[in-house]
C-alpha cells in the first residue's frame, strides 16, 4: 500500500468584508466548484457530503480518492472546518495497470481575519489515504514508490490552494462587478 498525506497552508487577502467573505466561502457548492481535481459527487444533508479527488499522474496513472466530509461553519469563530465523516462507510480498493482508487480522509481550514473592508484567509487543507500499488509500479522498491507519491500529492495540494484562492476571488470580483 501507499501511504499518501498531502498538506497545503496558505493566507490570502480577500476583496471584502469580513461578514461577505464569510457568508461567500460558507456556500460549499459554490466553493468546491473552485477546487481543481476535487469535486462533489453526493449531498447526504446540508453538512455531510461525498467528494472525489482525481489526477492523472505522470501521463498514465489515475488515481481517484473518495472521501465523506462534515463541514462545520462557526460563525461565531469565523471558521469553516472541513473534517472527515464519522460516519462514513470506506469504499473498497482498486487497481489496476495504470489506476488506482481508494477511500481518503480531507481535512479542510479556513479562518477569517477583519483586514479594514477586506478579510485575511488562514486556508488549511489536507488529503491522506491508504492506496494499493499499480501494477505498473509493483517492481519498484516501496521507498521509491511513498517519495514520489507523497511529493506528486504536496504538489497537487499546493495546486489546489493555490487555484482555488485565484478562481474564487476572480469569481468573486466578476459577481461584484456586475
Amino acid at each position: 500500500m501507499i501511504e499518501i498525506v498531502g498538506l497545503a497552508h496558505r493566507s490570502f487577502i480577500f476583496p471584502a468584508d469580513q461578514q461577505n467573505t464569510f457568508t461567500y466561502y460558507n456556500d460549499l457548492q459554490q466553493a468546491f466548484n473552485h477546487l481543481p481535481h476535487i469535486s462533489l459527487l453526493q449531498c447526504f444533508s446540508d453538512t455531510q457530503y461525498r467528494m472525489r479527488y482525481s489526477t492523472v499522474e505522470m501521463g498514465i496513472y489515475r488515481v481517484r480518492i473518495i472521501c465523506d466530509l462534515q463541514v462545520e461553519s462557526d460563525p461565531t469563530a469565523w471558521a469553516i472546518r472541513i473534517r472527515p465523516l464519522a460516519a462514513a462507510r470506506p469504499m473498497r480498493s482498486e487497481w489496476n495497470l495504470h489506476s488506482l482508487s481508494g477511500y481518503g480522509y480531507f481535512n479542510s481550514e479556513s479562518l477569517f481575519f477583519e483586514q479594514g473592508e477586506q478579510t485575511r484567509v488562514d486556508y488549511h487543507l489536507k488529503l491522506n489515504a491508504r492506496l494499493p500499488v499499480p501494477l505498473g509500479l509493483r517492481y519498484m522498491p516501496s521507498t521509491v514508490i511513498q517519495r514520489i507519491a507523497n511529493s506528486i500529492v504536496n504538489a497537487r495540494m499546493t495546486e489546489i490552494a493555490d487555484q482555488f484562492i485565484a478562481r474564487s476571488v476572480k469569481a468573486y470580483e466578476a459577481r461584484t462587478i456586475r
